[in-house]
């Protein structure tokens, strides 16, 4: 293209085009507080474990009998054992406590 000139109404499609953006290796804000909010959110649940008796469900309070499918769930100190089906309900009621409790909406992007 050297040496030519172009007509003015041309002269736009020669122009060179910007460089893609780059994605940031930083995460954005809100990505940033909602995992800080998923951390403080678990360390809340993880200190509501109890010492509890090993062949009890801390939820239900039923026994766990032999071949039952169980979770054991361990914070520093305590461990609490669950049936399969208390463990999920029991730890979705907590984190909905913790989120009322520190005053996060579900889905919360502030």
């Amino acid at each position: 293209m050297t040496g030519v000139k172009l007509k003015l109404e041309d002269r736009w499609k020669h122009r060179p085009t910007a460089p893609a953006p780059v994605a940031s290796p930083l995460p954005r804000v809100d990505e940033a507080r909602a995992w800080m909010d998923k951390t403080r959110i678990a360390r809340w649940v993880a200190a509501q474990i109890v010492p509890y008796s090993p062949d009890r469900c801390l939820y239900c309070g039923r026994p766990i009998v032999f071949g039952a499918k169980w979770v054991e769930l361990v914070n520093d100190t305590d461990r609490a054992r669950f049936h399969v089906d208390c463990a999920l309900v029991w730890r979705l009621d907590k984190e909905a406590l913790a989120r009322r409790a520190m005053s996060i909406a579900k889905g919360d992007k502030r």
